[in-house]
């Protein structure tokens, strides 16, 4: 099967896309595109930017084509011989996960984009380009004459397409292990720190995890001069989008996604579920164990930069502050389990339709992933650790394997631990019992500890109301469940003055006692009084260094923070 993409006017958004193929059969062909992508376990209404779809034998008469479903076409024409399938897509879809083209540059997701056979999963495809003069091409697909060769739509699927009149190329190796760093964008940063420094998250990685091969790795980041930031995994690459670049605390973000994405070459690329063993992208893949794909993931993402030194451990306490922030700010962990938000991914994606309905797997999963990791360590006299149950998963439920269940993590986390860990699992992944008390304990063991404090929002910490600006003032956008905020307010609702006073988020005014506020509800402006208390609403945690422990605690921390050296 052989692609052709092409766009004669980028401002149009419009990609052409041809796709020429022999019908081999006189049976029906069945033409599909993913209901999903790898990474984002939520459906994708992809073709809802297709266009004109049409097919062609090669005399160039036309065949009728007939609408399967939301996601498939078939051709029931007898026809044996050269067929061309010809459609447009609406390429404006700027993220790492989509289909986007501009004056200089394309972004293509073969996944959302292009069209396959039904039944030729395994077929070899080829994707020609017809690009502007001086376009260079960025792709972990192989260069073929004029045209990228994936082996299969697997593959095809997996390679984003990355091209531009304007593309940055460096290439470096850690060890025998090529890398490239394939940039579009304007941006100061210097290269060589950049380099320097993903060489030693990379080192930190590869000290606790094997490359399956030293095949090239490619960065493809996109930097723009808006606010984003989207990281999509692949096997042999990933795509990064970031910006602005001179926003505060850009490296900071680029670094803790590069290392993030590139965990993942390891962590659900190639140690997979087996709910995901193999993809099925005609169907949702429903799984329980976001927890290990994402939440691990996020975990070593951010511990593999002080393991490598890139950050420090005051940067790492930081870091773990807001996870815990943002886990203890979300009801939602006491309505649903983490095993469950998994599966629930299929249901509302990573919206936010019904507020604290749920747990993040990356959240609350990298949370869970430390105190697994404290828990073996602290079970072993930190003899064992995480790296080791990777390594594990890695030996058994790596590359050609059916992938891993919920119940292998948790026989493999108590082989390391030589106890039962029934009740961690229970609670903390598939239950809902809340994690302060096992955290505290754990912090403990390793020298730090936790400190509350409430949110400067006064809206949050007072009411245990969330809002964001709003014309007049601000838009609740959720209310605590409990909360005495809940007894007034509701979301969708505009307040407009707080004690006579313009009401702009986040709000800062409010004192203790009667308290007027003056809200406008479906068209109606109304006033009601709040009798306000004291600080009672999300309070969240900090985790900082206790220095009145034993030094075998801080001797535990630091051993934790080290890149292990082959134990």
């Amino acid at each position: 099967m052989r692609y052709k993409l092409s766009c004669i006017n980028p401002l149009s958004k419009r990609l052409e896309v041809s796709l020429t193929l022999e019908k081999t059969l006189s049976d029906p062909l069945e033409l599909f595109v993913s209901k999903w992508r790898p990474g984002r376990y939520e459906f994708g209404s992809f073709p809802n930017h297709f266009y004109c779809l049409r097919a062609t034998k090669g005399d160039g008469s036309v065949l009728e084509v007939t609408k399967k479903s939301t996601h498939e076409w078939v051709i029931n024409d007898p026809y044996i011989g050269t067929l061309t399938i010809d459609y447009q897509v609406f390429a404006n879809r700027l993220d790492a996960g989509g289909t986007y083209v501009a004056n200089d540059f394309w972004l293509i997701n073969p996944v959302n984009a292009l069209i396959s056979v039904t039944g030729r999963r395994q077929s070899s495809c080829l994707v020609a380009l017809d690009l502007p003069r001086g376009y260079k091409t960025s792709t972990a697909l192989k260069k073929v004459g004029d045209a990228w060769q994936a082996d299969s739509y697997d593959e095809l699927v997996d390679c984003p397409i990355l091209t531009s009149n304007k593309l940055q190329q460096i290439n470096f190796s850690v060890g025998s292990k090529p890398f490239s760093l394939d940039i579009y964008g304007e941006h100061s940063l210097d290269m060589e720190k950049v380099v320097a420094d993903i060489t030693k998250y990379t080192l930190a990685q590869s000290a606790v995890m094997p490359w399956e091969h030293e095949r090239r790795y490619i960065y493809q980041l996109l930097f723009l001069p808006i606010k984003i930031y989207h990281g999509v995994e692949h096997m042999d690459s990933t795509l990064i989008v970031l910006g602005p670049p001179d926003d505060e605390g850009f490296y900071e973000q680029l670094m803790g996604v590069c290392s993030h994405e590139l965990f993942h070459y390891w962590n659900i690329k190639r140690i997979r579920p087996k709910a995901l063993t193999p993809y099925r992208y005609d169907r949702e893949n429903y799984f329980d164990t976001g927890y290990v794909a994402e939440g691990f993931t996020t975990y070593y993402g951010d511990l593999f930069l002080v393991r490598g030194g890139v950050f420090d451990e005051t940067w790492y306490l930081g870091e773990l502050t807001l996870l815990l922030k943002r886990h203890f700010e979300n009801h939602g962990r006491h309505e649903a389990s983490l095993a469950d938000s998994s599966w629930d991914l299929w249901v509302d994606g990573y919206r936010n339709d019904a507020p604290h309905r749920k747990v993040s797997i990356y959240v609350k999963g990298a949370l869970v992933g430390w105190m697994l990791d404290m828990t073996i360590r602290k079970s072993t006299d930190s003899k064992k650790s995480l790296d080791d149950l990777m390594r594990l998963l890695w030996a058994r439920f790596g590359p050609g394997s059916s992938g891993y269940c919920d119940s292998d993590i948790q026989v493999l986390a108590e082989g390391l631990c030589g106890k039962s860990l029934t009740g961690f699992f229970s609670q903390f992944i598939h239950g809902l019992t809340p994690i302060e008390a096992a955290l505290d304990e754990l912090l403990a063991w390793v020298g730090l500890r936790l400190v509350y404090e409430y949110p400067e929002d006064q809206l949050m910490s007072y009411l245990g109301v969330k809002t964001q600006p709003a014309a007049e003032g601000c838009k609740v956008i959720s209310t605590l469940p409990g909360s005495l905020g809940e007894e007034h307010l509701s979301t969708g609702d505009e307040i407009l003055k707080i004690n006579g006073v313009s009401a702009v988020a986040p709000f800062d005014g409010i004192q203790q006692g009667a308290t007027s506020f003056v809200i406008a509800r479906l068209g109606q402006v109304i006033s009601t009084e709040v009798m306000l208390t004291s600080k009672a609403y999300y309070a969240s945690p900090k985790v900082s260094i206790q220095q009145t422990v034993p030094s075998a605690a801080h001797h535990r921390r630091a051993r934790w923070l080290t890149t292990p050296k082959g134990d």
